[in-house]
Order: C-alpha cells, then sequence, then structure tokens
C-alpha cells in the first residue's frame, strides 16, 4: 500500500531512522532508513505530491519525455522539511547537511498509445524519500522523483 501526502501534512517529529547499514555506494558509508508515523501504522518510505508550476508531454515514437518546472512555494518548503528533519538526526553524527538542487527536470517513460492517453489526464509527479545517506562529512537525504501511476 502506498500513502501520498502533500508537503504541507509531512511532519519530521514523525519521521525515525532504523539502525545504519552500509551504503552500497563506495563514497558513502552509512544509510540509515527512514519511517515515518500515520495514525496506527508505520510507511517505509515517504511519498510526497510534487506541486508542478509547468510540464509539458513530448511524445516520441517509442516513449514519453516529460519536462517540469516546481512550484516556487513547494521547493521551500520541501528544502525546510529536508533541512528539518536532517538536523533532527544529525545532533549525533555531527556532519556537515546536504541539500539536493532542484531543477528543471526531464523524465522518460515507455508507454503504449492508449496508456499514453489516459497518462495525460492523471498525471502526477510525487516524491520518494527513503533514508539518509552519510559520508565522512556530510549527510543527505536518499530520495528520487517518480510518476504516479507507476510506469
Amino acid at each position: 500500500m502506498n500513502v501520498y501526502h502533500s508537503i504541507e501534512e509531512i511532519h519530521s517529529k514523525k519521521c525515525f531512522l532504523c539502525r545504519p547499514i552500509p551504503n552500497k555506494f563506495f563514497n558513502y558509508i552509512h544509510f540509515y532508513k527512514l519511517s515515518y508515523n500515520v495514525l496506527s501504522f508505520t510507511l517505509n518510505t515517504i511519498l510526497i505530491w510534487i506541486e508542478l508550476k509547468h510540464y509539458t508531454i513530448k511524445e516520441l515514437p517509442d516513449q514519453c519525455v516529460i519536462t517540469y518546472t516546481m512550484d516556487d512555494s513547494f521547493l521551500e518548503k520541501m528544502i525546510r522539511f529536508e533541512t528539518e528533519l536532517l538536523n533532527q538526526f544529525n545532533h549525533t553524527l555531527q556532519k556537515k547537511i546536504q541539500l539536493p538542487t532542484y531543477d528543471t527536470k526531464h523524465l522518460f517513460y515507455y508507454k503504449n498509445k492508449k496508456e499514453k492517453e489516459k497518462e495525460k489526464e492523471k498525471f502526477r509527479l510525487f516524491f520518494r524519500i527513503s533514508g539518509i545517506w552519510e559520508s565522512e562529512t556530510h549527510i543527505g537525504i536518499t530520495s528520487k522523483i517518480d510518476i504516479y501511476p507507476s510506469t
């Protein structure tokens, strides 16, 4: 089951981290899996709808290319949430916080013609936040942008 949230519904105080595990990527030391408490259950990832300012879908013969720009107020709220989250867990690690740089992105995905038409009507993007990475000197959010419905 997936639970999608708006940025206003997410609170860093409801987040907690699991024990660190060795990170798969050689330039990071640890990965901390994030859990999020919602009412009477715990989610193992946070899914946040992205508020889009503008987007275009360009259809190619074998794929669609999506170019989008996120709303400025959404970006401010997202950065505030990520900063609060990292500060909340950094009191024991004492490392520098590294926030991602958000920019216009291009997403590529494959669909057949019928699915493309349906997709345009209900196309949405969301952030998937799964944890925190740790290097020798920094910590940061592990996230990616996905398309809803999933491809």
